[in-house]
């Protein structure tokens, strides 16, 4: 009975509005204090303003409704890196690759974790799985760029940046970390379309 609440929530949380989004969270939370969703939102906004401690505490309130929730899982991860407790943040991605595999997000969150534990070839390899499930995200092409530059990949990373202009010919961070590679050449069309 809550789904268009939660949906309009989540809406302006992705629009950036994080107070309109906490009243409708909270809005649904007074009705029923123990609705997953609204708990996950509450927990998102938690993340956004850096306070992971509260993101872990209810997100914890959330799985006691629902066990097996993807979502609270998803908001997990992030939390306990925020704490520092990084094998927390590895089982908690594991557990979520298990139980939602088919979601573009579960390994966008693998990723972040494989990141921060400084595994950039188990990231990439995450990144690579999103990108299978949601092949025209110039995004994800771009942070796979991002970690093959790390990785001193250097072909690979322009050919991923190009990838990410393809998919997104407006992308200016396409072009930016082309031109961060310090010896690229632009060619005239590249420059035209710039």
């Amino acid at each position: 009975p809550e789904r268009v609440r939660i949906e309009e929530a989540t809406a302006a949380l992705l629009a950036g509005d994080r107070r309109r989004s906490e009243e409708l969270f909270r809005e649904v939370l007074r009705r029923d204090p123990s609705h997953a969703a609204a708990l996950c939102g509450l927990a998102a906004l938690s993340l956004a303003a850096d306070v992971p401690r509260d993101a872990e505490r209810l997100l914890r309130h959330a799985l006691r409704q629902s066990e097996h929730l993807p979502l609270a899982y998803r908001g997990l991860a992030p939390a306990f890196l925020g704490l520092g407790r990084l094998a927390e943040a590895e089982a908690a991605t594991r557990y979520l690759a298990r139980i939602e595999p088919k979601s573009p997000q579960t390994w966008v969150t693998a990723a972040g974790v494989a990141i921060r534990l400084m595994r950039q070839t188990e990231a990439i390899d995450a990144y690579e799985r999103a990108l299978e499930l949601r092949p025209q995200e110039a995004g994800l092409r771009m942070s796979i760029g991002h970690l093959q530059k790390t990785l001193g990949r250097r072909a690979e990373s322009e050919a991923s940046y190009k990838a990410a202009l393809a998919m997104d010919p407006g992308r200016a961070e396409a072009y930016w970390s082309l031109a961060d590679l310090k010896n690229y050449a632009f060619r005239d069309e590249e420059i035209s379309a710039m």
